[in-house]
């Protein structure tokens, strides 16, 4: 049975108001390291159907040093960490395996189905070498932006298509073996990258009904390719080579789900980005392409959206946000860092999609537990394990244990941020979503005394202690 302690206390800014504390859901943790004491509370839900309430600002009591952001006067949102989310586009029509379509090959106009805007794009074909084909909307190359005659954007144009085929195909067959392969759906050997104008802050995006033939139910607007959807302006700017591999990973993925056992299952969105990310820096040989995701993250006290309870999991496209992108990967970094695994951890996540339909978090839990078969508990034991570890780790970033990034000296460098207390005064949070209260924000005496009031049934708090002796 349950004990409940019923107790009244009176707050700085109410007088005379009742609540019911919850003692048990507070788990004290003392941690060896130099940080500041901390409340950290998380939502521990896997249910994607909406937030749970932390009832009333659980440091209600507490005199912040520093005035917190008020809730109806909130400050500009910052432009995400790849100049915009890139999008992901999917369809849940159970469809077919696309058989090789008899199609000319590589012609030099076509005109392909663009599924953001729901239009027809009339094309030219400017380049290709063994690996693409390129081809660029037809007003943009002859139209106003008149294209065609910049030399200086065709040479980009071919450092890009060089960089797809000398580095990110290159990297991953080193990285991925077997599952480097793709499917052919065309015939034509290559992969078709769509040079479009996109709405500002539109990195590019994948569409996984293009391997599929337009002749099924739910396809009718394929475009019968492997294709990547590119926005004009990151070649401009030679801005492209995050985005290419992030869409090729995409790409690899619905190709081999295909390719090896016609599973039409996507992972839920935060696991196809997370997975995206996390393989870009291998495809792409640049440890350090994501130190711009990260450094927004970490910039994230002028948005109010993640410091009041944001959470990591998503299941659809259109529930994703930049900071979907950014958090999936931390955490699927924090998750390969600690069971010591490199790009395996990767490759693993796409053989799976080959061999289940599972989509959702249990995914991550099997290979924590295949890991850890043993439950040894200086190790993440399970997914929620792992996701209060990460949440715990972020903010102490121990250097071996659990509770930080094994050293990893990217990650110690660029992890995510704990951000400030709540700017609201009842806050709720997302599943897998977390709120700081960290002192120096909040005064020691109200993290020592805080006891949790009634909040929702998967709401957790953690009463984060450092200690100078050798207890771990």
């Amino acid at each position: 049975m349950v004990s409940l302690v019923s107790c009244a206390f009176v707050s700085e800014t109410e007088t005379d108001t009742n609540y019911t504390l919850y003692p048990e859901k507070l788990t004290e943790i003392s941690i060896k390291g130099d940080f500041p004491k901390a409340i950290i509370a998380i939502n521990t839900s896997t249910d994607y159907s909406g937030s749970e309430s932390t009832g009333p600002n659980p440091l209600k009591t507490a005199k912040a040093i520093s005035p917190l952001i008020k809730a109806n006067n909130p400050p500009p949102i910052l432009e995400p960490a790849i100049t915009s989310p890139i999008i992901r586009a999917s369809s849940q029509a159970p469809l077919a395996l696309t058989p090789q379509l008899s199609k000319s090959i590589d012609p030099e106009t076509d005109i392909f189905w663009n599924e953001i805007t729901q239009t027809n794009i009339n094309a030219i074909k400017i380049a290709s070498n063994n690996e693409s084909v390129v081809y660029i909307e037809t007003s943009a190359w002859t139209g106003a932006d008149n294209l065609i005659s910049s030399a200086n954007f065709l040479t980009k144009v071919n450092e890009a298509i060089t960089y797809f085929q000398d580095t990110v195909i290159v990297n991953t067959t080193t990285h991925l073996e077997d599952f480097a392969q793709i499917t052919d759906v065309d015939s034509n050997e290559k992969v078709v990258i769509l040079l479009l104008t996109m709405e500002a802050g539109l990195s590019g995006f994948f569409w996984n009904v293009d391997l599929y033939s337009n002749s099924i139910s739910g396809a009718e607007n394929s475009n019968e390719r492997e294709m990547l959807y590119i926005n004009i302006d990151k070649i401009s700017k030679n801005d492209y080579h995050h985005v290419i591999a992030h869409e090729y990973t995409h790409l690899l993925g619905a190709a081999n789900r295909l390719r090896v056992a016609s599973n039409f299952s996507n992972y839920d969105v935060w696991i196809e980005e997370g997975l995206a990310e996390g393989l870009t820096p291998y495809l792409s040989g640049d440890n350090d392409i994501l130190v711009r995701s990260l450094s927004d993250l970490n910039n994230v006290d002028s948005s109010t959206t993640p410091r009041n309870g944001e959470g990591l999991i998503k299941q659809l496209a259109s529930q994703a946000s930049w900071y979907t992108y950014a958090v999936s990967y931390s955490f699927f970094e924090y998750c390969r860092l600690q069971m010591n695994k490199n790009s395996d951890f990767y490759k693993e996540l796409i053989e799976h999609s080959t061999t289940s339909t599972v989509s959702d978090y249990k995914v991550i839990d099997t290979k924590i537990k295949n890991f850890n078969s043993s439950s040894d508990t200086n190790l993440i034991t399970n997914f929620e394990d792992a996701l209060i570890s990460y949440k715990i780790a972020n903010h102490v970033k121990h250097v071996s244990n659990k509770y930080g990034y094994k050293n990893d000296t990217f990650h110690e460098t660029n992890l995510p941020a704990t951000f400030g207390g709540p700017t609201v005064s009842n806050p709720s949070i997302e599943p897998a979503g977390s709120l700081y209260f960290i002192q120096g924000e909040y005064s020691e005496e109200s993290i020592d005394s805080f006891v949790p009031g009634e909040s929702g049934d998967n709401i957790k708090f953690f009463r984060i202690t450092p200690t100078s002796n050798n207890s771990e």
